[in-house]
């Protein structure tokens, strides 16, 4: 669970589930799989901070929205870190009105639930402590089947801010 799973989405989408956690190559690696794949409607990243990278943070999150904003049409990003990949993602030639930042992956979620359309393919992808399975639990087709489908769903998880 959470490890590039697919599942069907809202309004007739796909959602890559990608939130066990993150690291800059775990995010590469997720964003050539995505770069390969065709798609009937738009491809869209919903990005969450990559936490414990030290010194490295701010370039790593630079680099990796630049190499986003080459795949994606659309690009939300989570968490104070991954604004930072705004500016590089506009750099690589995404128009500004198709980058989105939120704090929380919760706001993030709800704000997908109206923003996705049929056939698109949206991939979720962030540090554990982003909580990016919220996003997902948000725009998946079944969330009562979240318990089974999601990663952390375990009481004490569900239970944390």
């Amino acid at each position: 669970r959470g490890r590039m799973n697919i599942l069907k989405g809202v309004n007739d989408s796909v959602v890559i589930d990608d939130t066990y956690n993150a690291s800059p190559v775990a995010m590469e690696e997720g964003f050539r799989s995505v770069e390969v794949l065709e798609v009937a409607g738009r491809k869209i990243a919903i990005l969450g901070d990559m936490l414990d990278l030290g010194r490295h943070s701010a370039s790593e999150h630079q680099r990796l929205g630049e190499f986003a904003g080459k795949i994606f049409e659309d690009i939300i990003t989570v968490g104070i870190r991954a604004k930072e990949m705004k500016e590089s993602v506009i750099k690589s030639g995404i128009d500004p009105t198709h980058v989105v930042c939120f704090d929380t992956s919760s706001e993030a979620g709800e704000y997908l639930k109206s923003f996705i359309k049929k056939d698109d393919l949206i991939y979720v992808k962030g540090s554990q402590g982003m909580r990016m399975e919220r996003v997902v639990e948000k725009i998946m087709l079944n969330p009562k089947d979240k318990a089974k489908l999601l990663v952390r769903q375990e009481e004490e998880w569900v239970k944390k801010a």
